[in-house]
C-alpha cells in the first residue's frame, strides 16, 4: 500500500472543478443555442422571439364560434406568428405598447409590415393580440401562398420557414 501525498487530495478537486465547468459551459452555450436559433423581431416595446408559426382556418386556432373567432375566408388560410419576449418577461406587461406600435399596420397595407410569399405577392397585417402568454400577428395570404417572409419595419427580412 501506498500513501498519498498532500497535493494529490487538491490536484483531484482541481480536476473535479474543471470537470464541472466544462459540462456546466456546455449546457449553458447548448441553451443559448437554442434560444439563438429562433429569428427576432426588434420592435419599440422589446425584443420579441419567433417561437412558432403556424397555419389554421381561424384565429385563435382553437375557437369555435363567437365574436372573438376569425375565420379565413374562402381561398384564403390564415398565418399566425407566435412572439415571446427575448427577456423571458410577460408579454402582458408591454402588451399596450406593442398594440400602439402595432396599430398603424391593421389597416391592411403592404406598404411596411406584412408577409411576401415565393410569388411576390404581399400580405397585410389582419390581427395582433395576446394570447396567453404569446404575441400573435395574423396574415390572411391565399391558400395556394408558401415560401413565406416577413417584412417589419427597421428589421431584416426573416424567413419564416412556411
Amino acid at each position: 500500500m501506498y500513501k498519498l501525498s498532500r497535493g494529490v487530495p487538491l490536484l483531484f478537486a482541481l480536476i473535479v472543478v474543471m470537470i464541472v465547468t466544462i459540462i456546466l459551459s456546455a449546457c449553458q452555450s447548448e441553451a443559448s443555442r437554442t434560444t439563438d436559433s429562433h429569428p427576432k423581431l426588434k420592435m419599440s416595446a422589446a425584443t420579441l422571439v419567433i417561437v412558432d408559426v403556424e397555419f389554421s382556418d381561424r384565429f385563435p386556432p382553437s375557437c369555435s364560434s363567437g365574436p372573438t373567432c376569425q375565420k379565413a375566408k374562402k381561398g384564403n388560410k390564415i398565418l399566425i406568428v407566435w412572439l415571446e419576449r427575448e427577456d423571458g418577461g410577460d408579454i402582458n406587461e408591454i402588451s399596450e405598447k406593442l398594440f400602439g406600435e402595432v396599430i398603424p399596420f391593421l389597416t391592411g397595407s403592404t406598404d411596411k409590415a406584412y408577409v411576401i410569399d415565393n410569388d411576390g405577392i404581399k400580405t397585410g397585417l389582419a390581427v395582433a393580440n395576446v394570447t396567453g402568454s404569446r404575441y400573435a400577428l395574423v396574415f390572411a395570404p391565399p391558400d395556394s401562398a408558401q415560401g413565406f417572409k416577413l417584412i417589419w419595419p427597421n428589421n431584416l427580412e426573416i424567413d419564416l420557414r412556411k
